[in-house]
This record gives C-alpha cells, sequence and structure tokens, in this order.
C-alpha cells in the first residue's frame, strides 16, 4: 500500500487509527499491570519529555518558556539533570505530560485571574520525545527497576521544580547548595555563584552508592532567595514530618494505604516555614496546584511515586481550590473537564542522555484527554481549528530546531521523521494512554503526519498541493441560524469518530463536503456548521425541531 496522508480538515476523506511496530512497542512498555499482581508488574514505563528552557534547544517554546520563567543567579547554562515524566498505565491521573504549550503561552497556570491569562495550555497538543528502548541508559540497573528492592533513582510524584529550584543537602559540608547561594545548618542564605543547585548534580538516588543526587533536594524561595528553604511542612502529633530528611525525601513511614497516609497528613498538618505564611493552605482554605511544587518529596523507586501520583488524584477535591488554573471537574468518569488537572510526575534524568536525539523513539503529539469529548475514540481532528493551528506551528519549530528531519527517508533516522500519537481517554475506571499513528494535515498546509503501511512507519512530511475539488452538484440549501443539529438532538452524527469535526473550512467547502464525500453512516442532508471555530460537521436525518438553539451555530439542509 501506498503512504498514506489522512488528513484533518477537507483534504482529507478517511479517518482511521494505525498501530506500526514502534507504538506496539511503546504501549507494551507503558501496559498496565495484570490484576492482582500489584502496582508497576506490567510495562516499566517510557520517559516524556518536552524541549524547555533548561534543555540546549532553540525553539519559539523554549523562548517562550524562557521569558515567562527567569532563572536565577546559576541557571545561565544548561542543566546537568532536566525533568521527565515517566508514562505508566498503572497511573490513573488525566494530563500527565505536562502542559507547556498552547493557550496562555504555555503556562499551566493558566486560566487564572491571578495569572492574569483567561486560557490555558489544556486544549492544545503537546509536542516532545519519548525514550523507551534506551531507558537502561537512564536508570542504573534498569532490567531489575520492579522489584522491591530498587531504589537507584529520584522520582517525584508531582511537579516539583527539581531541576531548577531546589537545594541539594551536602551533609559533608553541613549546608545546601542552592540556585547561587548557599545556606549552611541554621544559618541564612548567602549569594555563591559556584553554587547551582540540585540540578546540577549528576542524576539518580545519592543514598545508592551510583547516584549524584541530581534534582534531589528541598524547595528554594527563588523569588526571595535570601528567605531559603520554603518546602512545605506538615507535622504529626509525635512531630513526624512528610519528609524524612534534610534531603527532603518522602517519608516512607506513610506509604501505607498506597501513600493517602502521606497526603492526609500534608492536608492535617501543612506549615509553611517562617516568612512564607503566604502559603496559608490548608488552614486558610484549599491550595493551588502549584502548592505541590512546595510539599513534594522525591521517592527512590517508581512505584512508591504512581501510588503517591494517584493518591493525590484520587483525593483532588480535599485539596484543590480549582483557582490555579481555574477548573470545574465534572465527577462524571471520563468527563473532559478533569484534563485541567497537573496530572504529570516529574523525574530528574542526564540531560546528556535524554536530550539525545540518539535515544529517542519518536517525536510524540500527545492529545488533551478526551479531546473528542467522551467519543470512543479520541483523534487529532477533534482538536478546534485553532489548536490545530498552534499544533503545525509548533511541529515548524521542532523541524527548524532540528529536532525532526522531515520526509520518509528520515523515518528510521535519529533525529528524524518518525512521530507517533498519544492519546488518554477513560478506560475501566482509570485514565490510560495509548500510542498509536493517524493522519494529519496542518491547516496552514505546510506539514502532514503520514501513516507509510508499506515502510510501517508514521513520519511527518511537507504537505502535499491540496488535490482540485469537485464542482458542487446543485443543491438548494436552508439556512437555520443559531441552530446545532448533533446526535440526540434532531440529527445523526456523520462522523467518525462521533462527535469530531470533518475539519476546518468555509462554508461553502463544507456544503461541497457534505455531497461529495459520501459516510459510512448514512447521507450527508445536512450540515452544522460552528462559525467561531471555522470547523464543519456532516448530519443526516435532520428534524429541526429537535435540535439546539445555541449561539455560534448554523444548521444548513439541502434539497436536491
Amino acid at each position: 500500500m501506498a503512504a498514506l496522508a489522512i488528513g484533518a480538515g477537507v483534504h482529507g476523506v478517511v479517518q482511521a487509527h494505525f498501530d506500526t511496530n514502534l507504538t506496539k512497542q511503546l504501549n507494551a512498555m507503558i501496559a498496565v499491570s495484570a490484576p492482582g499482581h500489584g502496582v508497576y508488574t506490567g510495562g516499566k514505563g517510557v520517559i516524556a519529555r518536552q524541549p524547555d528552557y533548561l534543555s540546549a534547544f532553540d525553539l519559539n517554546s523554549v523562548k517562550q518558556a524562557r521569558e515567562r520563567r527567569s532563572a536565577v543567579g546559576a541557571l545561565g547554562t544548561p542543566t546537568t539533570v532536566v525533568p521527565g515524566s515517566l508514562l505508566s498505565n498503572d497511573i490513573i491521573t488525566p494530563s500527565t505530560v505536562y502542559a507547556g504549550m498552547g493557550g496562555g503561552n504555555g503556562n499551566p497556570m493558566c486560566p487564572s485571574s491571578s495569572a492574569h491569562c483567561d486560557v490555558g495550555p489544556w486544549d492544545d497538543a503537546q509536542l516532545g520525545y519519548v525514550v523507551g528502548s534506551a531507558m537502561s541508559k537512564l536508570f542504573h540497573d534498569f532490567d531489575n527497576i520492579q522489584l522491591e528492592s530498587w531504589g537507584w533513582g529520584v522520582f517525584y510524584a508531582t511537579d516539583a521544580n527539581s531541576c531548577d529550584y531546589r537545594c541539594n543537602y551536602l551533609d559533608q559540608y553541613k549546608g545546601y547548595d542552592c540556585p547561587g547561594y548557599w545556606l549552611p545548618d541554621g544559618g541564612s542564605a548567602s549569594a555563591d555563584p559556584t553554587k547551582k543547585g540540585a540540578g546540577f548534580f549528576p542524576a539518580g538516588n545519592p543514598f545508592a552508592g551510583e547516584g549524584g543526587g541530581g534534582g534531589v533536594g528541598c524547595h528554594f524561595d527563588h523569588d526571595h532567595p535570601t528567605q531559603g528553604i520554603d518546602q512545605t511542612d506538615a507535622y504529626d502529633a509525635a512531630r513526624n514530618n512528610i519528609v524524612q530528611d534534610s534531603t527532603c525525601q518522602c517519608n516512607y513511614n506513610l506509604k501505607a494505604n498506597g501513600w493517602h497516609n502521606w497526603v492526609e497528613q500534608w492536608l492535617a498538618g501543612a506549615t509553611p516555614k517562617k516568612g512564607e505564611e503566604w502559603q496559608y493552605w490548608f488552614g486558610g482554605g484549599k491550595a493551588p496546584s502549584y502548592a505541590l511544587d512546595y510539599a513534594a518529596c522525591w521517592m527512590n523507586n517508581p512505584r512508591d511515586m504512581i501510588q503517591l501520583q494517584n493518591a493525590l488524584w484520587t483525593s483532588r477535591f480535599d485539596w484543590s481550590n480549582q483557582e490555579i488554573p481555574r477548573s470545574s471537574w465534572d465527577q462524571q468518569p471520563g468527563s473532559a473537564s478533569q484534563r485541567v488537572y497537573w496530572g504529570w510526575n516529574e523525574v530528574p534524568v542526564a540531560r546528556s542522555v535524554v536530550d539525545d536525539s540518539q535515544n529517542w523513539d519518536a517525536i510524540f503529539i500527545k492529545l488533551p484527554a478526551a479531546v473528542c469529548n467522551g467519543a470512543s475514540e479520541d483523534s487529532v481532528r477533534c482538536l478546534s481549528h485553532d489548536t490545530q493551528w498552534t499544533l503545525e506551528t509548533n511541529l515548524d519549530d521542532f523541524v527548524k530546531g532540528g529536532l525532526l528531519k522531515p520526509g520518509v527517508e528520515n523515518a528510521r533516522s535519529r533525529p528524524g521523521s518518525a512521530v507517533v500519537f498519544l492519546k488518554e481517554q477513560f478506560v475501566h475506571g482509570a485514565w490510560a494512554r495509548s500510542f498509536y499513528c493517524e493522519g494529519f494535515s496542518g491547516p496552514q498546509r505546510k506539514w502532514d503526519v503520514v501513516y507509510d503501511s508499506a515502510r510501517d512507519v508514521c513520519f511527518i512530511d511537507a504537505a502535499k498541493p491540496s488535490p482540485p475539488q469537485p464542482p458542487t452538484p446543485h443543491a438548494t440549501w436552508h439556512q437555520s441560524r443559531n441552530t446545532n443539529c448533533y446526535l440526540n438532538h434532531g440529527a445523526i452524527d456523520l462522523e467518525s469518530p462521533t462527535r469530531s469535526s470533518a475539519g476546518a473550512m468555509n462554508v461553502s467547502a463544507c456544503k461541497n463536503y457534505c455531497l461529495t464525500q459520501p459516510s459510512p453512516k448514512g447521507a450527508c442532508t445536512a450540515i452544522a456548521y460552528d462559525n467561531t471555530q471555522g470547523l464543519c460537521y456532516r448530519r443526516g436525518s435532520v428534524q429541526l425541531k429537535m435540535c439546539e438553539q445555541v449561539d455560534g451555530y448554523d444548521t444548513w439542509t439541502v434539497s436536491s
């Protein structure tokens, strides 16, 4: 079979998902544990990472991050360790990849009145690179990483600022190496340009013999550096804290009940450091998402991290004020509203390994959780016209930055053209992820994502010229303004997957698409047109009296 470029707009006729040998391998790596076998006994996971201001890459998205988040003192050069996220289907949270691209200038604190932004990145696709086959280069003794005795790594269950805003405790010197500061035990922080913080130490658990403590440490007040450590404490009646030592390692005595005991103690006893009283949670109310950065402690293995990550998710209504970012979570399982959640973990890994393109399996395109709003199959086609435009712009950045080299001839090179989609849907009572391939034609007509079955590859290629459109058959159309007809509201949905659009196009092209492109679901006798996003939806068996009256949509019915 020849290469298939199956687009998201009027240029694409058929939508389908494809598996390649690579997507099958990646899905095996993130496979959920079998029932009754315990946590983290299935696949060993993969690391997903996005280029950020700690990288050496020069991309527009990196420049935006650098502008948004100024690095303190010594962080003028790339760090030794950089943050990635471990993906595993034992993790039940949505949004397991950092939301750093798209709306709100890629700021995951948006939307928020405090952050002065009305939209966030939650409806946008996220791009990065996935490391699966080279995991043994990132973790010592990786073959045994699932054993209870394995403890060579550094893992945070939440966003943690591990590589930029943490202080590494050096026992031999009785003090903390902070970003641009030295903080002696019992003393005050003083400027010291030779100190760079936890991100500049080699990766790995410093207590395990092979690790250098990269990313290990307590949270640093980068806004008021002389204040020093601003890690949240939470003591119980016996003065046991949620961290167990000077490096802010998690207190393993709180791992019972799937680490819910840790969450409960955080909720009951969260206490800010002196001078950090603005951290009023929980005595003065629930907490914003970034409270996790201040409370985050590190663990030495993925199993404990996964359990705490899941415990924070199932307790989200107990701790989150849903204000930063602003959200309104629906209790309905699998609701798209739940995607506005900081669901990623943070794993500091060696930059020299994870940012080396020779270790990448592919560039991933992570779709928003439940992007098709509960349809049986998610698709890039469910992205709005604006977010498809942003996706193509970010793909263009990756090409210009050398992270992608287009063309089927580069599909097995690194860096090369290999691309995989990553979707996140609610399956069997939990959010789960899977890698796959589907065609995508960017609305700017710069780049296509192409599936080639003969070569068994999914890759990015320069967009092909649009084929000439057949003339629109003669038809008479009747416009019903401010009317939206869709499934269970006066019409049959002819798109696949259900609730997706036929793509972004003008009204004339949408009418032509209805009349010239058959749907296996039935004859197209109408279109619903989203005037705000410019999206086209084919409809059949329309009963206008049953349709919804809503601003921004028009329904056009046809009579030959």
